[in-house]
């Protein structure tokens, strides 16, 4: 997989000296950090978390929600909206 990223990174270095602009280059991608995203799309997606944790082979959920699960800044800013309705509505 890092053969393609840095095989399309070398071309786009190329172009963009030809261009004379910043080049923009993919990051290397490693398979332990696919584990990180499938936590995080199975708490996208609102998964039982204790599913999640028997998933990914993890003894304590603490792990699974601590360690491997990233919280998007789009999914935190949707859940204080969340919350400002909630208090809204209780006025």
């Amino acid at each position: 997989m890092n053969k393609v990223v840095d095989s399309i990174n070398t071309k786009e270095a190329y172009e963009a000296k030809r261009e004379q602009r910043e080049p923009v280059l993919f990051e290397r991608v490693y398979p332990h950090a696919l584990r990180h995203t499938f936590a995080s799309i199975c708490y996208a997606a609102k998964m039982d978390v204790k599913t999640t944790q028997k998933l990914m082979g993890h003894a304590k959920i603490s792990t699974t929600m601590d360690i491997y699960t990233h919280l998007d800044e789009m999914f935190l800013e949707d859940d204080i909206t969340k919350f400002n309705e909630y208090i809204l509505k209780g006025k």
